[in-house]
């Protein structure tokens, strides 16, 4: 059992299961009354600020905590929403990994919806994502407080196919435009989360465009040492509002195995909490996109030619405007594949036999929107058949299966990253 007076700030990290007893308190922006439980997984921190005197009951593992801290919402927050309820408009928030994002990203969405908006967030961390699964850009409304946005659930969703941006810019502009389009469709306030790729000219480039495309009423640059001022300088020649506001100090530090851990763990609450089933899809009729596969033609003798200059067995084959794609038996030498590039064109793309097991896909509607994500079981393009194993129960709007670059094993535990254009 725990008291806490109030006025007071909580600082809380998992593994822990808290609950409140008696009194009112507010996390990450969201009013929580008696009676309100939540769990905090190992690589998870929040904040807790007492509205009220408070009674908890906690229950936390060996590396849990549960401490008294400084007030964790510093006054920019409180300013940045403010503005946004004047004019109802969008906020995107920028920042290096472990900056508070996410937190602030909650907490702008809780007072909002506190001031009577209906507030869309779109959450384009495909790495760390909190609105849909990992490797993809989700939007949620918020109608009512919520302190975890893990808890919303996802209205609209785009398949980049990825868990980083790195190779994939163009899918990470386009989806964040088109989620923020709907979003403007049904919401008063938009808030934006981002990415943690801020260093180097590819993160760059897509904070840039990822604003111009959006031109968002505020960008927030949550920073440590002044490390986004080329951004705010380039941002504001655009006419767009900056506001440049220190990085949080009450954010948890995670390394890399604990972002693995937390991907692999919202993998498995997406798929086994729903059932997923085992599905068949008629390729001709639900086509695959986002890969050289599918986009050929098969003429009469290709499979043959193309067996004959590798010597090895070629068990598909589809000739390309700029070359072939070929699924073969085994590995071939360098040479063997120079053979081919002088007879057929510069793109050769040589798969071997099982390369689709495992690999993640999403199941497209009409508008290139995502309505679930699946794992590919078999491939088999002579019969223009893939099977795959996916939690959509209902497979009537599927009008595409883009293919993604990461695989999965039974578990839904990573495994792989392809590299860009490799299908």
């Amino acid at each position: 059992m725990l008291h806490v007076k109030a006025g007071e700030f909580m600082l809380a990290e998992g593994p822990l299961r808290v609950k409140l007893l008696e009194g009112e308190a507010s996390i990450c922006g969201a009013r929580c009354r008696e009676g309100y439980e939540f769990l905090l997984v190992a690589e998870k921190a929040v904040t807790v600020e007492a509205l009220t005197d408070l009674r908890l009951e906690v229950h936390g593992g060996l590396e849990a905590k549960l401490e008294k801290s400084e007030k964790t919402v510093p006054e920019e927050w409180l300013s940045v929403v403010e503005e946004l309820a004047k004019g109802r408009g969008t906020v995107m928030l920028v920042g290096h990994v472990d900056s508070g994002k996410t937190f602030m990203a909650t907490y702008i969405a809780n007072k909002l919806v506190d001031e009577g908006f209906k507030v869309a967030v779109v959450d384009s961390d495909v790495g760390q994502s909190s609105i849909g699964p990992p490797a993809t850009i989700g939007m949620a409304v918020m109608e009512k407080p919520e302190p975890f946005l893990n808890e919303l659930k996802m209205e609209a969703g785009y398949f980049v196919g990825s868990t980083t941006p790195t190779g994939h810019l163009l899918p990470m502009v386009v989806g964040v435009r088109k989620l923020v389009d709907r979003a403007r469709q049904v919401a008063d306030c938009i808030v934006i989360d981002t990415t943690g790729m801020v260093f180097g000219g590819p993160a760059r480039a897509l904070k840039l465009y990822k604003a111009e495309v959006v031109r968002p009423d505020i960008a927030v640059l949550l920073e440590r040492r002044g490390e986004l001022s080329h951004l705010a300088k380039q941002l504001e020649a655009l006419g767009i509002e900056v506001r440049r506001i220190p990085a949080s100090r009450w954010v948890k530090p995670r390394g890399r195995g604990e972002r693995r851990a937390l991907r692999e763990r919202a993998f498995q609450v997406h798929f086994k909490r729903r059932k997923p089933r085992e599905v068949e899809l008629d390729l001709t009729s639900t086509p695959l996109i986002g890969t050289y596969l599918g986009s050929g033609v098969q003429p009469s003798g290709l499979r043959e030619e193309v067996k004959a200059l590798l010597g090895v067995e070629v068990l598909y084959c589809e000739s390309l405007p700029e070359g072939i794609v070929a699924i073969i038996e085994e590995k071939v030498a360098p040479r063997q594949v120079e053979v081919l590039r002088r007879r057929f064109g510069e793109t050769i793309k040589l798969l071997r036999k099982g390369f689709e097991k495992g690999l993640l896909v999403g199941l497209l509607d009409s508008e290139g929107l995502l309505l679930d994500v699946g794992v590919v079981k078999r491939l088999e393009l002579e019969k223009s058949r893939a099977t795959v194993t996916t939690p959509l129960e209902d497979l009537g709007y599927v009008r595409a299966v883009k293919l993604g670059s990461i695989r999965l094993n039974e578990e839904y535990e990573e495994v792989e990253s392809l590299r860009p254009g490799f299908l």
